[in-house]
């Protein structure tokens, strides 16, 4: 807050907001009370009514509505009691891919118009996605049934759970599909048996739409394949592929150094640990017999062996066929939506849910380095004294 000032000292206030505003009034006094009324007030609460004041105002389309949460990671230690009106700030997943940091999280809503935010709350750095999104389905109830016009919730997979299925009957949504639910999975086979049954959207992408009920939601789930998705698959793929062959090489070098009292027990455990692979099978064996001899050092001549072991030496081949259906199932994704045909088409459903990276370049505006004080002394020393 002390930098404030310098921040607006170039910068024409008057048509921000009105003459006679100066820099020198952003300075940590008066910024500190502001907030500390809005803390009272409510911060959520003043933001949405400011958010939808502006767009009725300026007539902005509130149609689609794309819901998400980021991260954002902190540095140093925070102390102190905490109450329910408090984030918490400790470790959690990080979407910035700095788990040894902690963090605290932002929840957004954006109407497709403009990417324009319509609400925006803070969590604590532990928040479940599954739990914020749930919650926020509840609360949009009885504001989305109320509006005039229909308005349609999109988000990603996180949205979609049985635990949340209450609430997503009462609303118009549009989401991914998780692939972890074994109905997806058998929609995309079903998808690839019928190749002759692709809705081509343009040049990168596909689809074929198939009327389901899930979750005791009827729905029309939407098939998805685009060249983008198809090549971050074959990549995904081919990593965990290269990861269980590494697994798989280790696992049968020490298969390979054990003795077994019989030949048939020997191809038991041989077949039962390729049954374990994913991506691989043996694609030859042999098994080699080994005498053992009572007594230490080099056998007599005419001594008989007291007992045979069997050792089993295998070669490993990757299973073409299923990787490269993997790598097929892997480059689709269904996008589910209970909205009729008549509401929306089959094309509009794809292209709002298209549309839900609005929320995430909101985030990446929030996470410039111009909003971080700490890191950003240079930019504001530019700004008050430019070239």
């Amino acid at each position: 807050m002390s930098l404030t000032p310098l921040f607006f000292e170039h910068i024409p206030l008057e048509l921000l907001f009105r003459e006679g505003v100066k820099a020198d009034d952003f300075n940590r006094f008066k910024l500190g009370r502001v907030l500390d009324r809005c803390h009272v007030y409510g911060t959520e609460l003043l933001f949405s009514e400011i958010a939808l004041s502006v767009c009725q105002q300026e007539k902005v389309d509130t149609k689609f509505n794309s819901l998400d949460s980021t991260t954002f990671t902190l540095t140093g230690d925070y102390l102190g009691e905490t109450d329910e009106s408090t984030v918490e700030i400790k470790l959690g997943y990080s979407k910035d891919h700095r788990p040894d940091l902690k963090q605290v999280m932002l929840e957004m809503m954006v109407c497709h118009d403009g990417g324009i935010p319509l609400l925006g709350k803070a969590l604590d750095g532990n928040a479940s996605d599954n739990t914020v999104f749930a919650e926020r389905s509840k609360e949009l109830i009885e504001s989305f049934n109320a509006s005039e016009t229909p308005r349609y919730l999109i988000a990603d997979s996180k949205l979609y759970s049985e635990s949340n299925a209450e609430n997503l009957k009462h609303l118009l949504f549009i989401t991914r599909i998780p692939n972890t639910i074994k109905q997806v999975g058998e929609t995309i086979d079903k998808a690839l048996a019928l190749p002759n049954d692709w809705k081509i959207l343009d040049d990168a992408w596909k689809m074929q739409t198939f009327e389901v009920e899930h979750y005791k939601i009827k729905q029309r789930w939407h098939v998805v394949s685009s060249e983008t998705s198809r090549q971050q698959a074959i990549k995904q793929v081919d990593r965990r592929v290269k990861k269980a062959t590494e697994i798989v090489e280790k696992q049968l070098f020490h298969f390979q150094a054990r003795r077994f009292a019989c030949a048939e027990d020997a191809l038991n455990d041989l077949q039962l640990l390729a049954k374990k692979w994913k991506y691989h099978s043996v694609k030859s064996y042999q098994l080699f017999e080994h005498k053992v001899f009572e007594g230490k050092g080099r056998p007599k001549k005419d001594q008989e062996p007291t007992k045979i072991e069997y050792q089993v030496v295998g070669e490993l081949q990757s299973d073409v066929n299923k990787i490269n259906l993997e790598k097929a199932k892997e480059g689709h994704y269904v996008i589910g939506s209970n909205t009729h045909a008549n509401e929306l088409s089959d094309n509009e459903v794809v292209a709002a849910y298209k549309q839900q990276q609005q929320v995430e370049r909101g985030f990446r505006f929030l996470k410039d380095p111009l909003f971080f004080a700490s890191s950003d002394i240079e930019r504001v020393l530019a700004i008050r004294n430019p070239i």
